[in-house]
């Protein structure tokens, strides 16, 4: 059985204004250098308007240390799903919206990941029909790579709002309950 075990070291504040997912990559990497980590990862504020192209979503640079992954635009994103979906209650859209920020965010953080790996940045038309064709395989890893996401950004979210009990949460992640 293969496994991956993330440790967050630690949760800092970092200096950067703005939506540009590579001009705040550029301002991560002067801050912390990652010499000692794997990955330092940094979340920036939600652009203006919805977007699927993830040149704007996040960024990394092959074979780096640090990535950089955008915010959800709340607003713009539900309006642009309620948009293709107007036929749906009020209940079912709040899921499909849940879902849909879920796994945006998860695979804009899973690129960009795959991007320090030295993974291909393009992906070709023809193999989004294997993706589709093996999605309810895929699921079987999407729920610990969601849990995963909603747990990183939960606390990062957190401490941005200064809501973060950071001596709690070590002796929580330090009991493992």
């Amino acid at each position: 059985m293969l496994g991956i075990r993330l440790t967050i070291d630690k949760i800092s504040d970092w200096d950067h204004a703005g939506t540009d997912p590579h001009g705040a990559l550029v301002d991560l990497e002067r801050a912390d250098a990652g010499s000692d980590v794997t990955w330092v990862i940094g979340y920036i504020t939600p652009g203006d308007a919805a977007t699927k192209a993830l040149e704007e979503l996040g960024a990394a640079d092959p074979l780096g240390h640090h990535l950089v992954v955008r915010g959800w635009a709340e607003k713009p994103e539900t309006q642009a799903l309620a948009a293709i979906l107007p036929d749906l209650e009020p209940p079912q859209r709040a899921e499909v919206v849940a879902a849909h920020h879920r796994h945006k965010q998860t695979v804009v953080l899973l690129h960009e990941l795959a991007a320090t790996l030295g993974a291909e940045s393009s992906i070709p038309v023809a193999s989004v029909a294997l993706v589709l064709g093996i999605h309810r395989l895929m699921s079987q890893g999407l729920t610990p790579t969601n849990l995963l996401g909603n747990t990183v950004a939960t606390i990062a979210m957190a401490k941005w709002e200064g809501a973060l009990d950071e001596a709690r949460l070590h002796r929580e992640l330090d009991t493992g309950n």
